[in-house]
C-alpha cells in the first residue's frame, strides 16, 4: 500500500495502516496493524493474513483498509476503503474503489488496483491510494 502527499494532511506525519473485518451489526475488529510509516511517500511493508482471520473462509465478507493519522497518545481516521475478496478477484487491474474520508465524505475513485496476483495458495494486491 502506497500513499503519496495528495491525500490532505498525511504528508510527513505518522501514518498507521488497519485491516479490520466485518462483524455483526455495523462492528468491525482489527486482524492487522502495520508498523508506523512517515514520510513525503509513505510505503507500508506487504502484509500477509490468512483468509480465515481475514474473512473466517467466506469470500462476500467486508473488510475495511483504514489509514490513521498517528497523534500523541491517539489515533485519528484519515480514511478507508471497502472490499472484500470476491470483489478484489474479479477486479481488473486500474480499476477504481470507493474511500470514505471524514473531512471530505465519499470519494468515488480514491482507491486503484495497480496489480493483482491470485494463485491456489495465495493472493496479492497491489492498492494505491494517491487519488483521494
Amino acid at each position: 500500500f502506497n500513499f503519496t502527499p495528495s491525500i490532505p494532511g498525511v504528508a510527513n506525519k505518522k501514518l498507521v495502516l488497519i485491516i479490520s473485518k466485518a462483524m455483526r451489526k455495523g462492528q468491525w475488529t482489527p486482524v492487522y496493524r502495520s508498523e508506523e510509516a512517515r514520510g513525503k511517500v509513505t510505503t507500508f511493508d506487504p502484509c500477509t493474513i490468512s483468509k480465515e482471520k481475514l474473512c473466517a473462509g467466506n469470500d462476500l465478507r467486508s473488510f475495511r483498509i483504514e489509514l490513521h493519522r498517528k497523534k500523541r497518545f491517539d489515533l485519528e481516521q484519515v480514511g478507508f476503503f471497502l472490499s472484500n475478496l470476491q470483489k478484489l478477484s474479479e477486479a481488473t487491474v486500474g480499476q477504481s474503489f470507493r474511500w470514505w474520508s471524514p473531512a471530505r465524505g465519499l470519494q468515488k475513485s480514491g482507491v486503484v488496483l495497480l496489480t493483482k496476483q491470485i494463485e491456489d495458495t495465495s493472493m496479492v494486491f497491489d492498492i494505491n491510494m494517491s487519488g483521494i
